[in-house]
This record gives C-alpha cells, sequence and structure tokens, in this order.
C-alpha cells in the first residue's frame, strides 16, 4: 500500500548489480570486486531510504551476480523487515534457475549456480516473493527492437543509413534479417552476444554500444513498469540510466539522481555517517521516523528532485547555521535524527510558502511520448496582463492528476501562485479573447483521482475566488461506440453511479449483484448548448481546434497513430454532449462497460473525479456557472492496459491535449466570460 504523500513509486529497482548492464557501462574495467561491493552497499543505503516499499531485484541476480550472497547477508535486519524482495514468474527459485539453464545453456561456465544441482539460494529466510508473470523483458526487447526498424529515424535505420558494412545491399533484405534476428536465439536470453552472430552485418562499436543500450533500457522499463519501481541513477558505479526517460507512464519520477541526493545529505554534513557509521537497524529506524519521511516529500515534490531549490531555501531561511553539533550526539544514529529534526523543524516554520513558491518558479515538464523533457520557467512576479484585482476570477479550472496538470499548464505562459492554508496551491494567470478581453483564471490539480479530494479542492478554490464558472477538465474512457479515442465529451449529467447503489442476491449461487442507483448533477445549460453548437456558431475557431489536435496527432509515436486508426480517432477529435458515469472504479472490462450502460444507455465516458466537482457546487449552481470537459484516452476495455503500455500514454496526453485546447477555443470565444440571459458577444 503506498503511503500518502509519497511521489517515488513504491519499489526500488536495484539495477546497479545488473551485469549486463555493468558490462555495458565498463563496471568490471574501471573497479576492483571489492570496490564494486561498497559501492553496491552505499547505493542500497540510500535504496533503503527511500524505496517506501522495499528494494526489488530479478531473481536471476542469484544465479549472475556473485556479491549478492554477502550483501543479503548483510541485509539480514532488512529481509527481516520484510523490504527485500526477488522478482520471478514463480516462488520456486529451483524452478527458475531450470528455466535459466535453457537461457544460458552455451555458457555452462559464467553462471555457475544456475547449473548447481544443490543451489545454496534454495531458500532464503525473508526474502519475499514479487511475482512477475503480468510483462515480460524479452518482449519489451522485441517491441524496441522492431520500433527501431519501423521508425524513420529509429535505431536500425540510422545504422542502415550510416554503416559502411551495409552498402550495395538490398535495404530490405537487410531489415527481413534484423527483425527474423531475436526469433532465431531458440530459448536463449535477449542479450546482445547471443543476437550478434545473426545479424545480417558486423557493427561497429559505437553501433554495438546503442544497441547493447537499447536491450538494456527495455529490460529495465519492464521492471519498473510492472513492478512500480524507480532506479538510482548517476552512482559512484556510472550513469547507469541507459537513457530513460525520467517519468514514467503515470507521470511518476522513475529515476533518482543518487549523486543529488548525497548532495544534499553533504550540505548537512550527514553523508558520511549514512553511509558509513550506520548500521542497517539505524537506517531501518530512520526510514520510519516522520522527520525523514518529510524530508523525501521535499526532496521530491511535484514528482521533481528538488534538491538545489531546497538548499537555496534553507541557506536563505539561515537554517543550516543553527544546526545541532553532531559531537554533541550520543550517536551516529541520534546525530542524524537530530539534525533531522531541526531541519523539518525549520521547514514546518515557514510551510507552505517555500514549497509552492518553489512551484511557481520553476515547472518541470516530462514529455513521454518522445523522451524529452522540456523546463518551462514561469515567472512568479508581475504578470504581463495584470489581474483586474485579487478577488475576481472569471474562470476556474479544477484537473485532477499531476499528468494532467503538466500539459495543462503548457498552454500558460505566465501565472503566480497563492498558497492555501488547508492544502495545494492556486495558480492565477490571465488569458486573452481574440478580440482583446482579458480572462482572470486560476487552476487547481486534485492530486488523485477521488471524487472526494476532488469535492474538497472545489469548496476551497469556490470559497477562496468565488468565480463565475467553473470547469473540470481530465480524460476519461468511452462508454459508447461512437465517442472515440481524442474525441471531446462536455458532460450535459454526471452521474454518480455508485450513490444509493445496493446489494441484492444474485441469481448465480454465493454470488452478489449490485442494484445502482446514482446521484445525477448537471451543467450549465447555455455552457452545453455552446459547446454542442460550437462547430457551427465558430468554424473558424473549430477548425483550428481540430488541426492543432491533428497535428499533435501527426507528431505522435507510429504505435499511438496506429491504436488511434484502428479505434477511428486518427482523423481529428469530435465533440459530444452527454451523460458521463462518475464513480471510484477504473474501467478496463468489456463487462463492466455493459453493466454501467444497463444502467443508463445515454453513457459516453467513465472517469473519477467529476461527480465531486459537481455535488461540491450543487448548492450555489444557480450562482456559478458550471462543465466538465473530458478528453478520451481509452476504451475503458480490456485494451486500456496494453495500450497504455504500447503507447507509453501518449494518447493520455493527446486526450487531455483536445480538451485544454477546447476549453480555450471557448474562452477565446468569450464564452466563458458570459452570464445565463447574456447574449452579448466578446
Amino acid at each position: 500500500m503506498r503511503e500518502t504523500g509519497y511521489q517515488l513509486p513504491p519499489y526500488l529497482f536495484v539495477q546497479y548489480l545488473n551485469p549486463e548492464l555493468t558490462n555495458l557501462y565498463g563496471v568490471s574495467h574501471a573497479f576492483r570486486a571489492e570496490k564494486i561491493y561498497n559501492h553496491a552497499e552505499r547505493l542500497t543505503r540510500y535504496a533503503v531510504l527511500f524505496a517506501n516499499e522495499g528494494i526489488v531485484f530479478p531473481h536471476s541476480y542469484l544465479g549472475e551476480v556473485p556479491v549478492l550472497d554477502q550483501l543479503l547477508k548483510h541485509l539480514a535486519p532488512v529481509r527481516a523487515a520484510g523490504l527485500v524482495f526477488g522478482a520471478g514468474p514463480t516462488a520456486s527459485i529451483g524452478e527458475y534457475f531450470q528455466e535459466k539453464r535453457t537461457e544460458y545453456r552455451d555458457e555452462p561456465g559464467l553462471f555457475p549456480n544456475y547449473f548447481s544441482p544443490q543451489s545454496k539460494y534454495a531458500h532464503i529466510d525473508g526474502l519475499l516473493w514479487y511475482p512477475r508473470f503480468k510483462r515480460s523483458a524479452s518482449r519489451y526487447i522485441k517491441q524496441a527492437w522492431k520500433e527501431g526498424l519501423v521508425s524513420p529515424k529509429g535505431h536500425w535505420q540510422h545504422i542502415l543509413e550510416n554503416n559502411p558494412a551495409v552498402r550495395n545491399k538490398l535495404p530490405s533484405q537487410l531489415e527481413s534479417a534484423i527483425s527474423q534476428a531475436p526469433t532465431k536465439l531458440n530459448g536463449r536470453a535477449f542479450i546482445y552476444r547471443y543476437v550478434e552472430p545473426h545479424l545480417p552485418f558486423v557493427l561497429q562499436s559505437g553501433e554495438k554500444a546503442a544497441t547493447e543500450t537499447i536491450i538494456s533500457k527495455a529490460y529495465l522499463q519492464s521492471y519498473l513498469d510492472e513492478c512500480e519501481a524507480f532506479l538510482l541513477i548517476d552512482t559512484p558505479l556510472g550513469k547507469l540510466d541507459c537513457d530513460l526517460p525520467s517519468h514514467n507512464a503515470r507521470g511518476e519520477l522513475q529515476l533518482l539522481s543518487w549523486r543529488r541526493i548525497g548532495d544534499f545529505f553533504d550540505a548537512l554534513e550527514l553523508r558520511q555517517i549514512i553511509e558509513s557509521n550506520l548500521s542497517w537497524i539505524d537506517i531501518l529506524a530512520l526510514r520510519a521516523i516522520p522527520n525523514f519521511k518529510h524530508l523525501v516529500q521535499a526532496l521530491v515534490r511535484d514528482n521533481v528532485l528538488r534538491v538545489p531549490q531546497l538548499l537555496n531555501a534553507l541557506i536563505d531561511k539561515g537554517c543550516l547555521d543553527t544546526l545541532p553539533s553532531l559531537r554533541a550526539s550520543s550517536s551516529p544514529y541520534h546525530a542524524v535524527v537530530d539534525r533531522l529534526c531541526r531541519v523539518d523543524e525549520a521547514t514546518e516554520r515557514f510551510h507552505p510558502q517555500l514549497w509552492d513558491n518553489l512551484m511557481s518558479h520553476e515547472f518541470e515538464i516530462a514529455q513521454r511520448g518522445n523522451e524529452r523533457t522540456k523546463i518551462m520557467q514561469v515567472k512568479s512576479t508581475q504578470l504581463e496582463t495584470p489581474i483586474k484585482d485579487r478577488n475576481h476570477v472569471d474562470l476556474a479550472v479544477i484537473i485532477a492528476l499531476k499528468e494532467e496538470f503538466r500539459i495543462f499548464m503548457r498552454s500558460i505562459n505566465e501565472m503566480k501562485s497563492f498558497p492555501h492554508p488547508k492544502g495545494k496551491s492556486h495558480f492565477r494567470f490571465t488569458k486573452e479573447t481574440q478580440s482583446g478581453v482579458v480572462v482572470n483564471c486560476v487552476a487547481a490539480m486534485v492530486g488523485q483521482l477521488s471524487s472526494s479530494k476532488a469535492a474538497i479542492v472545489t469548496e476551497r478554490v469556490y470559497d477562496e475566488w468565488k468565480p463565475s464558472t467553473i470547469v473540470n477538465i481530465g480524460i476519461a474512457g468511452s462508454l459508447d461506440s461512437e465517442v472515440l479515442l481524442g474525441h471531446v465529451v462536455a458532460a450535459s449529467v454526471v452521474d454518480m453511479y455508485l450513490e444509493r447503489a445496493k446489494v441484492v442476491p444474485s441469481v448465480n449461487v454465493d454470488e452478489l449483484d449490485w442494484k445502482l442507483s446514482g446521484e445525477p448533477y448537471r451543467s450549465t445549460q447555455f455552457l452545453l448548448d455552446a459547446a454542442d453548437e460550437f462547430e457551427f456558431e465558430h468554424p473558424d475557431r473549430f477548425k483550428s481546434w481540430c488541426e492543432n489536435c491533428k497535428l499533435r496527432i501527426s507528431e505522435s509515436d507510429v504505435k499511438t497513430r496506429r491504436c488511434l486508426d484502428e479505434s477511428g480517432g486518427i482523423d481529428g477529435p469530435q465533440i459530444h454532449v452527454g451523460h458521463i458515469a462518475s464513480g471510484p472504479a477504473v474501467g478496463a472490462a468489456e463487462s463492466f462497460k455493459q453493466f454501467l450502460r444497463n444502467k443508463d444507455r445515454c453513457y459516453l465516458a467513465l472517469e473519477m473525479e467529476s461527480g465531486g466537482v459537481l455535488m461540491a457546487l450543487n448548492d450555489v449552481r444557480n450562482v456559478v456557472n458550471i462543465l466538465a470537459i473530458k478528453g478520451i484516452s481509452d476504451p475503458a476495455d480490456e485494451r486500456k492496459e496494453s495500450m497504455d503500455l504500447s503507447t507509453k500514454g501518449e494518447i493520455r496526453q493527446i486526450a487531455m491535449l483536445a480538451a485544454t485546447n477546447f476549453l480555450w477555443a471557448m474562452v477565446d470565444a468569450g464564452i466563458m466570460l458570459k452570464t445565463r440571459g447574456d447574449d452579448n458577444e466578446y
């Protein structure tokens, strides 16, 4: 169970012991075995401290990593605490080793543990099993291998264009041979030295390293996705990141810099103590105290590692000048705790202004579809277009998830943060209609998919700013065959379908059925009319919106375009007005879709937070305009997970961008400045 406040994935994957990866980065050439172990133990200390649920390594390490035996012995207290996991398709290490004998049958002397009749790893006290059968490293590698051929700028296409060994050879034959190479492994491990003999030409040294990197990258991502894990990178053994994107498909940080974390503890004069003086019992005690957990939340905020900002803030406040002396502490552990408590107390004194101002100075956006990271510097000083007055807001926007909020923020040039004493900051900015009218706006992020949390945030926004209009935008799954990926739904009714539901006996023995009732909430009618007629009332703006959405689709990955093409969404967006089902369940089954449609055949989409937004505003719906706009990101059935995986979340980004841009198209048309019965155009 993930603990509230942690923004890292719950587990850390131990990639710094992987033999293929360490060979790729030349670790064995740079360090002696003793030095490698010392660095690995240092890294594992930070891994245990920062991984909320524990550390994970593949069962293959038991057969391939000589230093693991020594490390596991030293980790006995951590194993006893239930924080060390071995990942594999079976809990039986003996059965797993039998499979590995087939994969490494050509090199029995390389990993003798696999071929030992009585492995010393048959039983390890406290080593928990992390089931791994949903995803396959081999499948991920094959997919990456194929993408390198399919993409015009892919890895193999680059080699075919530049390698002198392929001159005077037919490209189609070369591509076919490269594509077939993985099929000739015959059960062997998908590693470079096994697939190299099946390539139709010899790779140059740089091309070989790039190919090994692609294989290792896909291998790591398969474990990070299945185990909900992150990596320590920038290690003393090398960067060890294989060019992975900084964030996963859920928008969480999946790469954590050991060097930057070490710099932070260095500034507190605690690095040497943590890395050398604390026992493993001390490490376990330290990770459990609230002060350390607060520090982790401060360091990893809004899915960004904020070491420089945090250090600068502590220095500016003089916190580091008043830290207690290390010599005054009775033990290394108490020295660390005393200092962390003092830092935590200092941050509490100027919280939340410090952390919320950090976000307004720098907003980092991870573009995971094309693995580029864009940093948007957002000014928190005077806006070029001034806010009319602090207490006047025309439009408030409520957004559930961080990944959605990042995409939304890309459409804003300048903003200012207003910390809220009871929760997350509100962000003020302005938009301008085509005719030059300034629209004062505020945005707030819920932070999770929850109708109750969305209701709380909405109430706070309304109480603080009294906006004329409140819009909830986000993504949703489709419940109607005509509502395709990338389309946009404006909710005429948001039905909280599980409200007042009743559990009744099923016709099948020992089963129960749900009898749904629901609690419908309605959007403001003139906003719905404006959305429904937008294509005809504002044809130029509608055309521009469609073209922008199509442009984003054209720039997407080939697998994303294929998914959109298969769903019919490749032709661009459409606007639908109708009912939305809102509740606590993620739709990933056709039977669940049918279950909901049996309740209301007018359901167009399924999501989790807009019911809370409209419920919070129900008592003031006569004085505030309300609308929910949802971009369709998935079919809400069994295809959802594989689609998110294969497209790396890019369709979610496209859907959120479509919803965001449609909101701004309505703003540009002056619709959000209207009140009931107001026919003036802006």
